[in-house]
């Protein structure tokens, strides 16, 4: 099964375009040639006009929708973990080898994925990091996220190759994803990263 997480804020449903994209290719992928249209499955629903929710959007043999409140968790401590091998190209529900790596954060509160020495994402966002006012996320994510696609097309970020190694180089990193903007400021100091 794969999933869509998306955000509806006082009743808007945001970045559906982009959401709609990722199904397309992941469908594309797999060579289902069924067509999928988010706007058609989500018209059927009456979703809250107020307040903050995430609304879930299964798919595969069947399809359901989800619609619960979201509130932001903040992160003060991250850990880096190490796999060579961890593959998320495809936002699916089979979560297992994240929630694995997500369980060697000891002490903090999320993780940072390194990838063949290579930075890619936390355990459910994306990332970018703060230098001299910019912010840079990686070029090779385990997941392409819509809302990093978002951002790379406004280019309020800049895809780049960033090592372990670099993190000291930076000021901050932002966690960030569908439901949490970069303007969140879900920011932490690169030194509270943990090695």
């Amino acid at each position: 099964m794969f999933v869509e997480s998306i955000k509806l804020k006082d009743g808007k449903i945001s970045l559906l375009d982009y959401h709609q994209e990722r199904i397309d290719r992941t469908l594309h992928h797999l060579q289902i040639e069924q067509q999928l249209s988010l706007s058609s499955i989500l018209k059927n629903y009456t979703f809250p006009q107020k307040g903050f929710y995430k609304i879930r959007v299964l798919y595969g043999d069947t399809i359901s929708v989800e619609c619960t409140p979201y509130e932001i968790q903040p992160k003060r401590r991250l850990q880096m973990v190490y796999d060579d091998h961890i593959d998320y190209t495809f936002k699916q529900t089979d979560r297992s080898r994240l929630q694995e790596l997500y369980h060697r954060r000891g002490s903090t509160d999320d993780i940072i994925i390194i990838k063949n020495k290579l930075v890619t994402d936390s355990y459910y966002a994306n990332l970018a990091f703060l230098k001299e006012g910019k912010w840079f996320t990686p070029e090779l994510p385990l997941l392409n996220g819509t809302k990093r696609a978002y951002l790379l097309d406004q280019q309020q970020i800049v895809a780049a190759t960033i090592y372990a190694e670099d993190i000291p180089q930076y000021e901050k990193v932002a966690l960030f994803n569908a439901l949490i903007d970069l303007e969140d400021e879900l920011w932490i100091s690169t030194q509270d990263i943990l090695k």
